[in-house]
């Protein structure tokens, strides 16, 4: 894609807690050939948390919802 928008959204884990898991997707529907498409689902550098994001061609509001699986990890 060119011109892409993004939109993103980051969960943190609690202090101690790491994310082992994690995940998201859009709210709303999407525009074949436009999206928006999720771009990134992975966690944090450290594993403090986990990072989602959307890319599409045109502008507009859209609905991004994210979440991460926090664990004690030894």
């Amino acid at each position: 894609m060119t011109n892409q928008n993004f939109n993103s959204v980051a969960i943190s884990c609690p202090t101690g807690k790491r994310a082992v898991g994690g995940g998201g997707g859009t709210g709303g529907g999407i525009i074949p050939g436009d999206g928006p498409y999720i771009v990134v689902s992975q966690p944090f550098d450290g594993g403090g948390g986990w990072l989602v994001q959307t890319a599409r061609k045109t502008q507009g509001d859209s609905v991004l919802l994210g979440y991460a699986i926090c664990a004690e990890v030894p």
